[in-house]
């Protein structure tokens, strides 16, 4: 399978980079999967907007896009980026809080999503708090609290 994904609001691989890192709108991508098109629009964490954080990575507009695939792309997405960045405690700590609110925004519309996402936070939120210590712990603790 072949997926194409085409931001409608960057026209250059430079500028989906930038706007990758500091994404301040709602953006529109394109994934082209086969010959079909699948139209998907992925906003910004809100939470984390109201709250005055600046997210560092991509993980909200991720796992946006893996919702449109469904659970089975969601634990892949979750495996991929926990494999790759565990042990960055900044990217760590923002896939737990990004974890975190996207079972708030499924609670409500998609139970068997929403649990995915729970028992994926509980799991990534349970290495944190065993394999942090001392600095690295008080930063995961001020910021997802």
């Amino acid at each position: 399978m072949h997926i194409k994904i085409q931001s409608q609001s960057a026209t250059t691989d430079q500028q989906w980079v930038t706007k990758g890192k500091s994404i301040t709108s709602v953006i529109h991508l394109l994934i082209v999967k086969s010959m079909e098109v699948i139209r998907i629009t992925a906003s910004v964490d809100e939470a984390m907007s109201m709250i005055g954080y600046q997210p560092k990575t991509t993980f909200w507009m991720d796992f946006s896009i893996a919702d449109r695939f469904g659970i089975e792309a969601i634990v892949d997405t979750y495996e991929r980026a926990f494999k790759e960045w565990h042990t960055d405690l900044i990217y760590l700590t923002e896939l737990v809080m990004v974890l975190n609110h996207k079972i708030w925004q499924w609670y409500e519309k998609n139970d068997a999503i929403a649990r995915v996402y729970d028992k994926l936070w509980r799991k990534a939120d349970e290495w944190a708090q065993e394999n942090l210590h001392g600095k690295e712990l008080q930063y995961f603790y001020e910021v997802t609290d």
